[in-house]
Protein backbone atom coordinates (compact mmCIF):
# COMPACT_ATOMS: atom_id res chain seq x y z
CA UNK A 1 0.00 0.00 0.00
CA UNK A 2 3.21 2.21 0.53
CA UNK A 3 3.43 5.16 2.96
CA UNK A 4 0.24 7.77 3.00
CA UNK A 5 1.40 11.28 2.14
CA UNK A 6 0.84 13.44 5.17
CA UNK A 7 0.03 17.22 5.67
CA UNK A 8 4.29 17.00 6.64
CA UNK A 9 5.20 15.34 3.25
CA UNK A 10 3.45 18.74 1.60
CA UNK A 11 6.19 20.53 2.94
CA UNK A 12 8.69 21.11 -0.10
CA UNK A 13 11.87 22.99 -0.18
CA UNK A 14 12.12 25.66 -2.87
CA UNK A 15 15.21 27.09 -2.71
CA UNK A 16 17.78 27.49 -5.20
CA UNK A 17 20.60 24.85 -5.59
CA UNK A 18 22.49 26.50 -7.60
CA UNK A 19 22.77 30.35 -7.51
CA UNK A 20 21.57 31.94 -10.93
CA UNK A 21 24.99 33.03 -12.31
CA UNK A 22 25.94 29.34 -11.59
CA UNK A 23 22.71 28.30 -13.38
CA UNK A 24 23.21 30.52 -16.44
CA UNK A 25 26.90 29.20 -16.71
CA UNK A 26 25.91 25.57 -17.08
CA UNK A 27 23.32 26.96 -19.60
CA UNK A 28 26.22 27.71 -22.02
CA UNK A 29 27.96 25.37 -20.79
CA UNK A 30 25.27 22.55 -22.29
CA UNK A 31 23.52 24.75 -24.83
CA UNK A 32 24.78 26.04 -28.33
CA UNK A 33 23.76 29.84 -28.72
CA UNK A 34 22.99 30.21 -25.06
CA UNK A 35 24.04 33.64 -24.79
CA UNK A 36 21.07 34.48 -27.19
CA UNK A 37 18.39 32.30 -25.66
CA UNK A 38 19.30 33.52 -22.13
CA UNK A 39 18.83 36.99 -23.58
CA UNK A 40 15.52 36.15 -25.64
CA UNK A 41 14.09 34.43 -22.43
CA UNK A 42 13.89 38.27 -21.18
CA UNK A 43 12.57 39.62 -24.78
CA UNK A 44 9.88 42.43 -24.76
CA UNK A 45 8.79 40.11 -27.83
CA UNK A 46 6.57 37.46 -26.55
CA UNK A 47 7.36 35.31 -29.86
CA UNK A 48 10.49 35.55 -28.88
CA UNK A 49 10.22 34.15 -25.23
CA UNK A 50 8.43 31.39 -26.83
CA UNK A 51 10.94 30.88 -29.07
CA UNK A 52 13.90 30.61 -26.48
CA UNK A 53 11.96 28.82 -24.14
CA UNK A 54 10.99 25.74 -26.75
CA UNK A 55 15.13 26.07 -27.86
CA UNK A 56 16.29 25.72 -24.25
CA UNK A 57 13.87 22.35 -23.19
CA UNK A 58 14.73 20.74 -26.65
CA UNK A 59 18.35 20.94 -26.48
CA UNK A 60 18.35 20.26 -22.95
CA UNK A 61 15.99 17.24 -23.34
CA UNK A 62 17.66 15.70 -26.83
CA UNK A 63 18.92 12.98 -26.75
CA UNK A 64 22.35 13.68 -27.90
CA UNK A 65 22.33 15.95 -24.70
CA UNK A 66 25.35 15.55 -22.09
CA UNK A 67 24.22 13.37 -18.36
CA UNK A 68 24.88 17.41 -16.74
CA UNK A 69 21.60 18.22 -18.50
CA UNK A 70 19.37 15.55 -16.90
CA UNK A 71 21.14 16.12 -13.51
CA UNK A 72 19.16 17.45 -10.71
CA UNK A 73 20.43 20.55 -10.09
CA UNK A 74 20.97 21.26 -13.85
CA UNK A 75 17.01 20.50 -14.12
CA UNK A 76 16.20 22.58 -10.68
CA UNK A 77 17.94 25.94 -11.47
CA UNK A 78 16.80 25.60 -15.86
CA UNK A 79 13.05 25.70 -13.80
CA UNK A 80 14.37 28.63 -11.48
CA UNK A 81 15.56 30.49 -14.65
CA UNK A 82 12.00 30.20 -15.97
CA UNK A 83 10.27 30.70 -13.22
CA UNK A 84 11.95 34.41 -13.36
CA UNK A 85 12.08 34.50 -16.76
CA UNK A 86 10.02 34.64 -18.42
CA UNK A 87 8.19 33.91 -15.55
CA UNK A 88 5.17 32.70 -14.20
CA UNK A 89 3.69 36.00 -14.41
CA UNK A 90 4.16 35.95 -18.40
CA UNK A 91 1.02 37.79 -19.55
CA UNK A 92 1.04 35.83 -22.97
CA UNK A 93 -1.16 32.38 -22.48
CA UNK A 94 1.13 30.63 -25.21
CA UNK A 95 4.26 31.77 -23.85
CA UNK A 96 3.29 30.59 -20.24
CA UNK A 97 1.75 27.12 -21.56
CA UNK A 98 5.23 26.60 -22.88
CA UNK A 99 6.84 26.95 -19.92
CA UNK A 100 4.73 24.39 -18.21
CA UNK A 101 5.04 22.19 -21.44
CA UNK A 102 9.41 22.57 -20.96
CA UNK A 103 8.79 21.64 -17.37
CA UNK A 104 6.92 18.71 -17.83
CA UNK A 105 9.93 17.78 -20.64
CA UNK A 106 12.95 18.61 -18.35
CA UNK A 107 11.28 16.18 -14.92
CA UNK A 108 10.87 13.34 -17.46
CA UNK A 109 14.47 14.12 -18.93
CA UNK A 110 15.50 13.96 -14.89
CA UNK A 111 13.75 10.84 -14.32
CA UNK A 112 14.84 9.74 -10.35
CA UNK A 113 16.81 12.43 -10.05
CA UNK A 114 14.56 15.11 -9.75
CA UNK A 115 15.39 17.14 -6.83
CA UNK A 116 12.04 17.67 -4.40
CA UNK A 117 13.28 21.58 -4.22
CA UNK A 118 11.94 21.58 -7.93
CA UNK A 119 8.55 19.92 -7.12
CA UNK A 120 8.17 22.48 -4.72
CA UNK A 121 8.93 25.11 -6.99
CA UNK A 122 6.81 23.67 -9.94
CA UNK A 123 4.20 21.81 -8.85
CA UNK A 124 1.81 24.45 -7.21
CA UNK A 125 1.96 27.02 -9.69
CA UNK A 126 1.16 24.31 -12.54
CA UNK A 127 -1.21 23.26 -10.45
CA UNK A 128 -3.07 26.59 -10.02
CA UNK A 129 -2.78 26.39 -14.03
CA UNK A 130 -4.98 23.72 -14.63
CA UNK A 131 -8.16 25.89 -14.20
CA UNK A 132 -6.93 28.09 -17.37
CA UNK A 133 -8.38 26.18 -20.64
CA UNK A 134 -5.44 27.10 -22.70
CA UNK A 135 -3.02 26.40 -19.88
CA UNK A 136 -4.77 23.03 -18.73
CA UNK A 137 -3.12 20.45 -21.03
CA UNK A 138 0.11 21.90 -20.68
CA UNK A 139 0.02 22.09 -17.15
CA UNK A 140 -1.67 18.41 -16.64
CA UNK A 141 0.98 16.71 -18.75
CA UNK A 142 3.83 18.43 -16.62
CA UNK A 143 1.93 17.38 -13.42
CA UNK A 144 2.24 14.05 -14.57
CA UNK A 145 5.60 14.23 -15.67
CA UNK A 146 6.77 15.08 -12.12
CA UNK A 147 4.61 12.49 -10.48
CA UNK A 148 6.22 9.57 -12.82
CA UNK A 149 9.35 10.95 -10.68
CA UNK A 150 7.98 11.89 -7.27
CA UNK A 151 4.86 9.59 -6.99
CA UNK A 152 1.34 10.30 -7.97
CA UNK A 153 0.25 10.01 -4.43
CA UNK A 154 2.63 13.47 -3.35
CA UNK A 155 1.90 15.60 -6.47
CA UNK A 156 -1.85 15.00 -6.12
CA UNK A 157 -2.15 15.73 -2.25
CA UNK A 158 -0.23 19.05 -3.56
CA UNK A 159 -3.21 19.66 -6.48
CA UNK A 160 -6.22 19.01 -3.83
CA UNK A 161 -3.62 21.73 -1.18
CA UNK A 162 -4.20 24.66 -3.89
CA UNK A 163 -7.83 23.64 -4.57
CA UNK A 164 -9.36 23.27 -1.69
CA UNK A 165 -11.59 26.32 -0.46
CA UNK A 166 -10.78 28.11 -3.87
CA UNK A 167 -13.72 30.51 -4.83
CA UNK A 168 -13.19 29.33 -8.51
CA UNK A 169 -15.50 26.31 -9.20
CA UNK A 170 -13.14 25.59 -12.06
CA UNK A 171 -10.21 24.67 -9.28
CA UNK A 172 -12.39 22.35 -8.16
CA UNK A 173 -13.41 20.59 -11.50
CA UNK A 174 -10.31 20.29 -12.64
CA UNK A 175 -8.53 19.48 -9.46
CA UNK A 176 -10.78 16.34 -9.65
CA UNK A 177 -10.70 15.78 -13.40
CA UNK A 178 -6.84 15.69 -12.79
CA UNK A 179 -7.24 12.98 -10.05
CA UNK A 180 -9.30 10.89 -12.13
CA UNK A 181 -7.00 10.93 -15.19
CA UNK A 182 -3.85 10.34 -12.53
CA UNK A 183 -5.71 7.33 -10.63
CA UNK A 184 -6.53 5.73 -14.48
CA UNK A 185 -3.03 6.29 -15.46
CA UNK A 186 -0.85 5.41 -12.95
CA UNK A 187 -3.33 2.40 -12.21
CA UNK A 188 -2.55 0.56 -8.65
CA UNK A 189 0.39 -0.61 -9.59
CA UNK A 190 1.57 2.79 -10.55
CA UNK A 191 1.26 4.33 -7.56
CA UNK A 192 -2.30 4.95 -7.75
CA UNK A 193 -3.27 2.95 -5.12
CA UNK A 194 -2.00 5.39 -2.23
CA UNK A 195 -4.08 8.62 -4.00
CA UNK A 196 -6.83 7.95 -1.96
CA UNK A 197 -5.22 8.04 0.64
CA UNK A 198 -2.83 11.40 0.65
CA UNK A 199 -3.47 14.42 2.77
CA UNK A 200 -5.99 16.56 0.93
CA UNK A 201 -7.39 14.34 -1.52
CA UNK A 202 -10.39 13.15 0.57
CA UNK A 203 -10.92 15.89 2.13
CA UNK A 204 -11.13 17.74 -1.34
CA UNK A 205 -13.64 15.26 -2.35
CA UNK A 206 -15.93 15.20 0.32
CA UNK A 207 -15.86 19.10 0.00
CA UNK A 208 -16.69 19.20 -3.32
CA UNK A 209 -19.47 16.41 -3.35
CA UNK A 210 -21.39 19.32 -1.41
CA UNK A 211 -20.42 22.21 -4.23
CA UNK A 212 -23.00 24.39 -5.27
CA UNK A 213 -21.86 23.66 -8.94
CA UNK A 214 -23.86 20.69 -10.83
CA UNK A 215 -20.57 19.91 -12.58
CA UNK A 216 -18.14 19.89 -9.75
CA UNK A 217 -20.27 17.39 -8.24
CA UNK A 218 -20.69 15.02 -10.94
CA UNK A 219 -16.81 15.39 -11.84
CA UNK A 220 -16.15 14.77 -8.14
CA UNK A 221 -18.45 11.79 -8.22
CA UNK A 222 -16.46 10.00 -10.68
CA UNK A 223 -13.18 10.72 -8.88
CA UNK A 224 -14.05 9.61 -5.82
CA UNK A 225 -15.09 6.25 -6.81
CA UNK A 226 -12.06 5.69 -9.38
CA UNK A 227 -9.95 7.06 -6.36
CA UNK A 228 -11.21 4.33 -4.15
CA UNK A 229 -11.39 1.28 -6.83
CA UNK A 230 -7.49 1.74 -6.98
CA UNK A 231 -7.18 1.93 -3.70
CA UNK A 232 -8.65 -1.51 -3.07
CA UNK A 233 -6.37 -3.26 -5.39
Amino acid sequence: AGKRVSEADLELPDGALLGEADVEARVRELVPGADGILQRLRSTAWKERLDAVDALADALCAAEAPALARDGATVDGVVALLARSPGWKEPMVAVSARIAAAIGALARAAGASLERATIGKAAPPLAERLADAKQRAAAADALMAIAESSGVALIGALVCRGARGHKNPKVALEAAAWLRAAAYGFGPRGGGAGLARAHGVCELLAEALSHRDAKVREAVSYTHLRAHETDSY
